[in-house]
């Protein structure tokens, strides 16, 4: 740009344009491919591109949600941590006699059964079983009962099993996740006990492998109510490092 403020090409000497927008450089480009012109207008397209773009997950330029090493930081420091609260758990079955087979119950004024709700587990959702969701009454880590007196199988929180949640706190004391979804004063009275237990042995070998290891449902705290990726910023701080 001259002292007067009048544009000059840098390319072709012309005014009102600079080097980029130069029409005669990019029609050489267009003749020539393969030349050197070419070859810098596309280089200079791509930087362009890289250096306009923005993360959807950090927030910052030069790379997207796809090849984000932040977010691939946080989801390897979540399946770690989710890694060794499957195994607490696991551990804390044992110790219980829960798993599938085992007879539990409830107190309940309204009981079909003597004085409490009684069943048997039938299964495990393991979708939904992970170190966030325990302390989550709806769509949390729950058991499949086949519930006595009941025309349908009932879903039970495992945060709603005093002596399972406090088995899995004393494995994992750091993790503020791990919580129980009844207060303190009526535990005893409305949460669920094991009445029948399985073997310690036979409730490990229930543990499913692939859940095991640590990654299954975590992608899910990822994204927002609607599905749709989600900042960081707005990501539960369990789920990310600290730095």
């Amino acid at each position: 740009m001259s002292y007067n403020g009048t544009v000059y090409c840098g390319y072709c000497g012309h005014r009102g344009h600079n080097r980029r927008s130069c029409p005669e450089r990019k029609q050489e480009a267009r003749k020539n491919p393969g030349g050197y012109t070419a070859r810098m207008l596309r280089n200079e397209r791509v930087q362009n591109s890289t250096r306009s773009r923005k993360c959807s997950y950090c927030r910052e330029g030069g790379h997207n949600r796809a090849t984000c090493s932040v977010l691939k930081k946080d989801k390897a420091h979540a399946v770690k941590k989710n890694k060794v609260f499957c195994e607490a758990v696991k551990k804390a079955f044992a110790k219980c006699g829960l798993g599938i087979g085992a007879l539990i119950g409830v107190s309940r004024a309204d009981a079909t059964f003597g004085n409490q709700r009684v069943g048997m587990v039938k299964g495990v959702f393991w979708n939904d079983a992970n170190f966030m969701s325990i302390g989550n009454g709806y769509r949390g880590f729950s058991l499949c009962i086949d519930v006595v007196g009941d025309r349908y199988d009932d879903s039970v929180s495992v945060g709603r099993i005093p002596a399972l949640v406090d088995a899995i706190k004393d494995l994992v004391p750091d993790y503020g996740n791990i919580r129980h979804l009844l207060p303190e004063d009526s535990r005893e009275s409305h949460g669920w006990k094991v009445l029948s237990p399985i073997s310690g042995k036979s409730a490990e070998a229930q543990f499913p492998a692939t859940w095991l290891e640590g990654d299954l449902g975590l992608d899910q705290y990822y994204t927002d109510w609607n599905n749709r990726p989600e900042r960081r910023l707005h990501v539960d701080r369990e789920l990310k490092t600290d730095d």
